[in-house]
């Protein structure tokens, strides 16, 4: 896998290996904020995944790496740059995880189901929060943005879920707004 950019007439200005960084899963998702590109993917490897991100300035050099969640099938599902560099991920897993050394609860009811999970870092990568929206059943979260102090997420879940310790009626999909 690789990263680059390009001008507006195609011209290649750089590219970047992702191999590296210990990324090489089809999981992977970027976000631009004008100034520094983030990316986060997980590798291949069985039976837990890492999921890794990746900071690069304009330029495409190195800003910061580091691998963040490990765990059963790991994956990334939305990323985000919110103004003041705070940078958003999404993601799912089943059965265990650990991010940045903090074991998540995995309360969907089969093996096959999905818990989700969203967490915040600051512009070196560093973990500032994490939280896990969980159910019995699957739970994703398909897309984030930020306005202003508030942190919206769109989803779907089975049953009711798990926001943060309160639970809330949100089967099917949802749109949920929580201050950052």
């Amino acid at each position: 896998l690789f990263v680059g950019r390009f001008d507006p007439r195609g011209t290649p200005l750089w590219t970047r290996e992702l191999a590296p960084f210990d990324i090489s899963g089809a999981a992977l998702d970027m976000a631009l904020d004008g100034k520094n590109l983030v990316i986060a993917g997980t590798n291949d490897r069985r039976p837990l995944q890492q999921l890794t991100v990746v900071g690069l300035d304009a330029a495409g050099n190195h800003r910061f790496s580091r691998p963040l969640c490990s765990g059963t099938s790991v994956h990334t599902s939305a990323l985000t740059i919110a103004d003041d560099q705070t940078i958003y991920l999404a993601g799912s897993y089943g059965e265990t995880v650990e991010c940045d050394g903090r074991s998540l609860p995995f309360e969907a009811g089969s093996h096959s189901a999905q818990d989700a999970f969203v967490l915040a870092l600051d512009a070196g990568g560093c973990l500032r929060w994490l939280e896990h929206l969980s159910s019995p059943a699957n739970d994703r979260i398909n897309a984030m943005s930020v306005r202003g102090d508030e942190l919206l997420l769109t989803g779907e879940s089975a049953a009711t879920i798990d926001i943060g310790g309160r639970p809330e009626r949100l089967s099917g999909g949802f749109l949920l707004s929580t201050k950052r």
